[in-house]
């Protein structure tokens, strides 16, 4: 009941605050949450976070302007995405995509998500609010789940989550160019150990051949993600207590980064560092 009514008035407050930017000329697309709840045999009940959501041409600012006009509260504190608390509900406006500081690799799958993220949108009904393309949504979701998995771990929510996005569009998007991003960006291994674990524990059937189903590390990610404690950024703490947690698991954590990522502890930490220190988000 409590998510259900939580569901209902964050899609209130989400579409108010579209209307507004709408009448503006300004399109909205949300990220994830509605996009990925109208998977689940019931929409309300997937426990709704935040409304992502990215305003397209270049509209960041002004939608946070707009919003600030009809009595919302703006937090532009980080670059990544600014706060507007509205209607009892807060949306994240995002200006990146992905925390483009990281380093080159981010700016790229950021062009990418942004460039993906203008094509065949579909409007929630009765809404102003668009839903994105089956590929953008796979690897936007992709993204996130594994830059939270490889930061502080993540949760049966984001397993369901793609269980029921695979369950419904595994067969609407290229699986090979899908890939060919995965193995560029190195999603790829968690990939593989999240199919894996969808179609032994959560049952859901991939019969496309074009997905690989099996990966060596599938039971030491589940087990991170049933038993890890590890949580950073959904904690009730304060900036820097954040700060060092993540600094903590970084280390705590290298088989995720070995194993995963196909990378090194140190390198993650070293990005981190110098997104802290330069702030280059932008190329």
């Amino acid at each position: 009941e409590n998510i259900e009514n939580r569901y209902n008035v964050q899609l209130a407050g989400a579409n108010k605050l579209c209307d507004i930017w709408d009448a503006s000329g300004i399109r909205t697309v949300v990220l994830k949450g509605f996009s990925l709840s109208k998977y689940y045999p019931v929409p309300e009940h997937r426990e709704c976070g935040d409304f992502d959501c990215y305003l397209l041409d270049g509209r960041y600012e002004d939608g946070n302007v707009l919003a600030e006009q009809n009595g919302a509260k703006v937090n532009r504190e980080w670059y990544k995405h600014s706060q507007i608390y509205f209607r009892g509900m807060m949306a994240e406006n995002h200006n990146f995509l992905v925390t483009t500081r990281e380093g080159k690799s981010a700016k790229e799958l950021n062009t990418i998500l942004v460039d993906k993220l203008g094509h065949d949108l579909q409007p929630i009904k009765n809404t102003k609010i668009l839903l994105p393309s089956p590929i953008f949504t796979a690897l936007f979701v992709t993204y996130h789940s594994f830059s939270h998995f490889i930061s502080e771990g993540i949760t049966i929510r984001h397993l369901c989550d793609w269980a029921c996005f695979m369950k419904a569009e595994q067969n609407n998007f290229d699986w090979n160019y899908f890939y060919e991003l995965c193995k560029q960006f190195k999603f790829d291994r968690f990939v593989d150990a999240s199919n894996e674990i969808i179609t032994k524990f959560l049952n859901v059937e991939l019969p496309n051949k074009s997905i690989i189903c099996n990966s060596p590390y599938t039971q030491q990610v589940l087990d991170d993600i049933l038993y890890g404690n590890s949580k950073v950024f959904n904690s009730n703490t304060g900036k820097w207590h954040k700060r060092i947690k993540l600094i903590t698991n970084i280390f705590s954590y290298r088989w995720k980064h070995q194993d995963i990522a196909g990378s090194s502890s140190l390198n993650y930490f070293l990005s981190l560092v110098s997104g802290f220190l330069f702030r280059r988000e932008k190329y």
